[in-house]
């Protein structure tokens, strides 16, 4: 047996050792089941909303709104944001930020909730 033998021999015997290695690496079992979900109470869900709520100041909308002249059969689209604040302030905004239109609160209801 010549040198090149030997050769073939060990290399050979080091892929099989690489081999191994890979296979005995031991697989991941499943995964756990998820628990189940509890059951909750409509007075429970209702005191988590308001909870929830409570700590919103401000609530926003935004998309397209598309605007048609029926006379001379002219459309634009136009990207709008909708912003309504606590304390009665309401923002309407162009999506290129352009403030389009502001209100502050009715001055009774301002009285209202100062008192609330």
């Amino acid at each position: 047996m010549g040198a090149g033998w030997a050769c073939a021999l060990a290399s050979l015997l080091a892929m099989g050792l690489a081999c191994a290695g890979c296979a005995a690496t031991p697989l991941a079992g499943p995964r756990p089941p998820a628990p189940a979900a509890r059951k909750a109470g409509l007075d429970e869900v209702l005191s988590a909303y308001d909870a929830y709520c409570s700590t919103m100041e401000s609530l926003s909308a935004s998309g397209d709104l598309g605007l048609q002249d029926v006379r001379t059969g002219r459309a634009q689209t136009l990207g709008v944001r909708l912003v309504a604040t606590r304390g009665g302030r309401l923002y309407f905004e162009m999506k290129d930020g352009r403030v389009a239109a502001s209100s502050r609160p009715a001055p009774a209801l301002a009285a209202t909730e100062a008192g609330a």
